[in-house]
């Protein structure tokens, strides 16, 4: 598991490797997480996410199975970090190359709704995600 955080008192970016299934079946599932607080910042995150993905695609091949995405940003740009997300990428491209070949699992939210809404991203379609709320006493 490997986890890397950007200090910033407001933003951050992080990510987590987790791996499952045995030796021969061995799958890989990359976390990512990172707030912005405006378009700009969420795009800089995103080429960054892009790098990253386009390095461990390499490095894992085939075991590199599953990208989960937990974007905290400004409600105000919610709607285009969905739709710049959804957005069909070419195969050369790191995240189309993920894309088109895997699901994509999205939280989107603000910081104060942590809920939010999650979605599937799947051949480049994209799918509201239902998700089950926890019991409030637990």
């Amino acid at each position: 598991m490997s986890v890397e955080k950007e200090p910033s008192n407001k933003s951050f970016y992080t990510t987590a490797d987790e791996q499952s299934g045995g030796l021969l079946f061995k799958k890989i599932t990359r976390t990512v997480s990172f707030s912005a607080n405006d378009f700009d910042e969420f795009l800089d995150n995103f080429r960054r996410l892009t790098y990253d993905l386009g390095i461990w695609q390499d490095f894992y091949g085939r075991k590199a199975a599953f990208l989960d995405l937990n974007i905290a940003a400004h409600p105000w740009i919610l709607k285009r970090v969905k739709d710049h997300l959804a957005h069909p990428f070419p195969t050369a491209h790191p995240y189309g190359r993920f894309t088109h070949k895997h699901h994509v699992t999205l939280h989107l939210h603000d910081p104060l709704d942590p809920i939010g809404q999650h979605y599937m991203l799947s051949h480049g379609k994209l799918s509201h995600k239902k998700v089950e709320e926890q019991d409030a006493t637990t």
